[in-house]
């Protein structure tokens, strides 16, 4: 078998359940090694060579699927629940929902943008964010599109579908096809 892609890791809160966000392969990795998170599940015959111990060996740590913080993040619900048609958005759910394409220019796209900027108020909301290249962000800055002088090319929206769902299920078919195993039970 081929060697896995580094695709984003699903990241769990702590009771291995509720999704918090996809992040990057190497941040999942990374956090690993300095035991901010846990191995949920992972392939079954791959590994990723740790950093060099003071012996000179290497480590492997299993390729990460899924990860879960090693201490629960409390979420306020209340705050999280939909509002004016708005709801807290995470960075990478909006990159995935606009097509990781930047919503002023077309380019490819690895942030995202604050349609009202976070430093007046603007809120982590689908109708506020967007995905953004690192040269639009940084000519848009604090400022609004108009004040800007740009121009959304796709207006922002409420996806009808939970942005984890696919990758939760994506790992449980994993875990049932057996190319992957929980690590809590090794």
């Amino acid at each position: 078998m081929d060697r896995p892609s580094m695709k984003p890791v699903l990241l769990l809160n702590a009771d291995r359940w509720t999704p918090l966000d996809m992040i990057d392969f190497n941040d999942a990795v990374s956090n690993l090694i300095t035991g901010k998170y846990v191995i949920h599940a992972a392939y079954k015959e791959h590994h990723v060579q740790g950093p060099l111990r003071t012996d000179g060996s290497r480590f492997q740590i299993p390729w990460p699927i899924s990860v879960y913080v090693n201490r629960y993040v409390v979420q306020d619900f209340k705050k999280m629940a939909r509002t004016k048609n708005t709801v807290l958005a995470t960075r990478m759910a909006i990159l995935h929902r606009d097509q990781f394409t930047c919503q002023y220019c077309n380019a490819p796209a690895g942030t995202w943008d604050h349609i009202y900027p976070q430093s007046r108020g603007g809120q982590n909301t689908w109708l506020n964010c967007v995905a953004a290249c690192g040269d639009c962000n940084g000519f848009k800055a604090n400022r609004t599109p108009e004040e800007a002088g740009m121009k959304l090319l796709h207006e922002p929206f409420v996806p009808d579908h939970d942005p984890y769902r696919r990758a939760t299920k994506d790992v449980w078919q994993m875990l049932k096809d057996g190319t992957a195993v929980l690590k809590e039970d090794e």
